[in-house]
């Protein structure tokens, strides 16, 4: 496939509604706020980028150079540091990995100097991938754990050229002039007799569909190049026996079809049975007769022959042998390339030829909306430590299915960096994929750009003090407090009238751990103390039977006052 230049760009937030074939998407979510990182937490970010050439003589001299590039590899450490003296409840991680790739190494991916995105070149092209080693030092004395369901990825906002007022993308962004593809001449345009990439302008388009008439002879595309997503959805639905409504229902093959249209498909199916899905089959034997045969040029009629299929029925022979092929790989019969299972139809756009470069860029904005959205919810991936994220199945892995599913990745992140104890470091390995098979050559110069964060709280204990008397009646209300694991303490006994103090239970002074740490002071009542009333004896007479005789007088007081009575 021709190395495709992939350029990192940004987006505008803009909320919009669309009336168009591609409302409602099922790619449809909400785009994500932005943070920042926190301030005190430390960032740095260290990249490397080497390339991989398949070198060959050629008379004695070595060639080396561009064109023997095989692919590039790319990696970024980013190392975020706690300090020693951070001491807040919160933490926002928001690292922009991608953005610093651009400005540490635009010399070395051909960057414009000072470019504040990343343009690759051909330093990347599809089915190459970002390492990213992301590593949390954590230098407090505090520990923080990872707020579930906080970790997001999602594209960038582009505060610059804003392309139209209807555009609306799965994540309710405008589109920016970097995210503008390029038109090919695909089957349905080739039905309209633009069957090369330098016809499939606006006003050749425009023409051919106000020409198309329905059955009662009015025009069924009036606004020509304006209905050409239409025109794509009535197509397609007629070419394969389908009946949608949007593009996006169609299978992720046909929308490679519609956008990365390659006329190898239609040369080799035309001359093999009329069955696209054959093209595949016919390049293994194709490669495998040019590996055994030391680059012998293989011809149709050679390769067949090669592989058993002779006599005028060959081709035929061939056909039922590839549908065969692909019914057992799908589980199900395939009858035709919609038919096709994910993982067929992924082998089989692998085995492309060079795709002829395109020329016209696209600007209808369905299509773009399409190439958009299908970039994000299938070209671009990310795989969290050991995830293999395969052509097939990268739509599950996409960013825009991190963006609609919140406990996508949470396990992994959870397990690698989700507690962060004090004096530690926790790292998390991530890879961004590109696809290499469904990745085609309308993405030449395409831009994309990611934000990713997370936020972390601190892990909190609670301290529970108590004071009581010896047969555990409070003396006081019991008092409870929060504060971060890691931080000191201090209770102290208290003074109570009437009691003495006499042991403490629990660490009187510490520091706050994860949990619930209990003190409680015991005091003992005193004796002999006190207020005593004390009261008259019976006498037994009561002042009306008093005589003169035989009396005896008799002086009460109180206690601690003496006072006669």
């Amino acid at each position: 496939m021709k190395k495709l230049k992939l350029f990192l760009f940004a987006l505008t937030l803009v909320f919009i509604t669309s009336t168009t074939v591609l409302a409602e998407s099922k790619w449809d979510t909400i785009q994500p706020v932005k943070q920042t990182t926190s301030d005190g937490i430390d960032i740095e970010y260290q990249t490397k980028v080497e390339f991989e050439y398949d070198c060959w003589y050629q008379r004695g001299k070595l060639i080396c150079d561009e064109s023997t590039k095989l692919n590039v590899d790319i990696s970024v450490d980013v190392t975020i540091t706690i300090p020693s003296d951070y001491n807040k409840d919160t933490i926002v991680i928001a690292p922009e990995v991608l953005q610093e790739l651009a400005k540490q190494n635009h010399e070395k991916l051909l960057l414009k100097e000072n470019s504040e995105y990343l343009q690759l070149n051909n330093s990347l092209e599809p089915g190459d991938n970002i390492k990213v080693n992301l590593t949390i030092i954590n230098n407090s004395r505090y520990t923080y754990t990872y707020d579930e369901k906080s970790f997001d990825i999602f594209p960038v906002e582009n505060t610059t050229f804003t392309r139209g007022e209807k555009n609306t993308t799965f994540n309710g962004l405008n589109i920016g002039e970097g995210y503008i593809t390029y038109r090919l001449a695909n089957p349905a345009l080739k039905d309209l007799g633009l069957d090369k990439n330098h016809k499939v302008t606006d006003e050749n388009i425009d023409t051919a569909l106000k020409k198309l008439k329905d059955t009662n002879g009015n025009q069924k595309y009036p606004n020509g190049i304006n209905d050409l997503a239409k025109y794509y959805v009535d197509y397609y639905n007629a070419k394969y026996n389908t009946n949608h409504t949007r593009l996006d229902e169609f299978s992720y093959g046909v929308i490679r079809e519609i956008l990365g249209y390659n006329d190898t498909i239609e040369r080799v199916s035309r001359n093999i049975g009329n069955f696209p899905t054959l093209y595949n089959a016919f390049q293994i034997y194709k490669d495998k007769f040019l590996q055994d045969n030391q680059g012998k040029k293989a011809y149709q009629d050679d390769v067949l022959k090669y592989a058993g299929f002779t006599g005028r029925d060959a081709l035929e022979i061939f056909a039922n042998f590839a549908k065969d092929e692909y019914s057992k790989m799908c589980g199900e019969e395939v009858t035709s390339f919609d038919t096709m299972c994910e993982e067929a139809q992924t082998e089989f756009f692998a085995y492309y030829d060079k795709e002829i470069e395109p020329t016209i860029l696209e600007t209808n904005e369905d299509i773009l909306n399409l190439s958009y959205n299908y970039f994000y919810n299938k070209n671009f991936s990310l795989g969290l430590e050991d995830d293999e994220v395969t052509d097939a199945d990268s739509n599950k892995y996409s960013i825009g299915e991190y963006m609609r599913d919140e406990d996508k990745g949470e396990d992994t992140i959870k397990e690698q960096i989700g507690l962060l104890e004090s004096n530690t470091a926790n790292g998390l390995k991530m890879t961004f994929y590109i696809n290499g098979a469904y990745t085609c050559n309308a993405y030449l110069g395409y831009n994309f750009m990611i934000n990713m964060q997370l936020s972390y709280s601190a892990l909190k204990g609670v301290l529970v003090v108590n004071h009581v008397d010896s047969d555990g009646n409070r003396l006081t209300e019991e008092v409870t407090t929060t504060d971060l694991v890691g931080n000191e303490y201090t209770t102290e006994k208290k003074d109570f009238e009437g009691y003495t103090f006499i042991t403490v239970e629990g660490e009187p002074i510490g520091t706050y751990i994860d949990g619930t740490i209990r003190v409680t002071y015991y005091y003992d009542k005193n004796t002999g103390t006190g207020n005593i009333e004390v009261l008259p004896p019976q006498t037994g007479f009561n002042g009306s039977n008093i005589t003169t005789t035989n009396v005896e007088t008799i002086t009460l007081y109180k206690k601690e006052e003496r006072e006669l009575i």
